[in-house]
């Protein structure tokens, strides 16, 4: 693992001032930013990326040409979770399909955009820490892909990183 590769986060948004204000906070943190506007796009970024991104922030109303637009983004989210992606979701309508997210472990946070809308802290206050503590997991359970099952088990029990099984 690289050092770029626990720094790049995948963008994937179809509405360009949403996409454009998520790039600018995550590399105002630091982060390197790969975007895409639909589903397909956000699966080549990730297998021809030179660094594969560490987490994605994706909306879940994509549009897509294949599929119905409620359902690009909840399709997206499978094939990240396949690969073995971690993931935050941000939409317009979170209490809508809150009930079919919660519980799904490569997601780490649901953001709902009003609160982008009503609060001018909330993407430095809320949203970075939200990306770094996110990024933090997905940085440990990259690391735990080489730990043996046993120690993978006593890892996930005590939700600490990697490094610090003996």
């Amino acid at each position: 693992m690289t050092s770029s590769d626990t720094q790049t986060i995948l963008v994937v948004e179809d509405d360009l001032s949403w996409q454009t204000m998520l790039t600018d906070l995550c590399r105002s943190a630091g982060f390197q930013v790969v975007q895409a506007f639909d589903a397909q796009a956000a699966c080549h970024q990730i297998d021809s990326s030179v660094s594969r991104p560490i987490l994605a922030i994706v909306d879940l109303k994509l549009q897509s040409s294949a599929l119905e637009q409620e359902y690009a983004g909840l399709q997206l989210l499978t094939t990240l979770r396949d690969r073995d992606m971690h993931t935050i979701v941000v939409s317009g309508n979170i209490p809508a399909v809150q009930d079919v997210l919660i519980g799904r472990a490569e997601i780490r946070h649901l953001v709902d955009k009003a609160h982008f809308a009503t609060a001018e802290a909330f993407g430095r206050e809320v949203f970075l820490p939200w990306v770094r503590e996110a990024v933090t997991y997905a940085q440990a359970a990259r690391q735990a892909e080489g730990l043996l099952p046993e120690q993978q088990q006593r890892l996930q029990a005590l939700d600490l990183p990697p490094d610090a099984l003996p």
